[in-house]
């Protein structure tokens, strides 16, 4: 994740685009058999004539609903916190087996705090889960 968010600020550097909020992790595909996502910093608007490049691009993301987690601590720590969120959602009936993860999909993970001024046990993240 830390070259996919170097490459983003270098592009926004060439290109002079200023962030309108925090850095996050969209994850497209949760499974045993690994993790795929997409790094992304929010801006206000694309601005004219943006340098391309093969592994950054500017998209547009609709608008949902989810609901809103937080983790504080350390990012390795993490997926404590998606436990509980697990555990929450199958006392609920929102989980009930592994797959039905997908239904919360796409889910991000938003970095509120900047790990390179933050104390570890400081770091706020902030999880979304779409709602279905």
């Amino acid at each position: 994740m830390g070259r996919a968010f170097e490459r983003i600020h270098a592009f926004q550097q060439t290109n002079g685009i200023t962030a309108a909020g925090p850095p996050r992790v969209v994850y497209t595909e949760w499974s045993p058999a690994g993790v795929h996502f997409t790094a992304a910093i929010p801006i206000a608007a694309a601005p004219p004539n943006v340098s391309t490049s093969p592994d950054v691009s500017i998209a547009t993301i609709p608008e949902t609903q989810a609901l809103r987690f937080q983790h504080r601590g350390p990012y390795r720590e993490i997926r404590t916190t998606y436990g509980r969120i697990e555990a929450w959602l199958r006392a609920r009936g929102g989980i009930k087996a592994p797959s039905d993860w997908a239904r919360y999909s796409p889910m991000w993970d938003e970095y509120m705090s900047d790990p390179a001024t933050t104390p570890e046990s400081e770091l706020l993240t902030r999880i979304y889960l779409t709602l279905p």
